[in-house]
């Protein structure tokens, strides 16, 4: 397989679901950087040169959407998966009205791989 840009930012309040997505997106070959509120990646937002963001939607400092607004008014222009455990009208509308793919937790397997290397151009 030819070499790809493989950096995954993944960005969500819960240790376990960080602790799960780095396994299983390392073992699929990616690089993973994780970090666990939306303020966090703000703070460390210069490693976000190149790669993939994937955001969880709910978070207690700033949801997903608020973080990728801020994230766009500092000309960072990454592809972005969001996800959620929480079905929502709101949720679902509002990524749509986005162009945004939108991946249930628990439901993060192979569906998340694709989305993420077609993010990234890979596949």
């Amino acid at each position: 397989m030819p070499p790809f840009n493989r950096r995954v930012f993944i960005v969500d309040d819960d240790p376990h679901i960080l602790s799960s997505l780095s396994f299983l997106l390392e073992t699929e070959g990616f690089e993973v950087v994780t970090f666990e509120s939306a303020l966090d990646l703000l703070a460390q937002r210069d490693v976000l040169d190149k790669g993939c963001l994937l955001i969880d939607c709910c978070m207690p400092d700033l949801n997903g959407f608020d973080l990728l607004a801020c994230l766009r008014r500092l000309r960072v222009d990454l592809p972005v998966i969001l996800m959620t455990g929480h079905p929502d009208e709101r949720i679902d509308r509002r990524a749509g009205e986005g162009g945004l793919p939108l991946v249930r937790k628990p439901d993060l397997d192979h569906q998340l791989v694709r989305q993420i290397r077609h993010a990234l151009g890979n596949g």
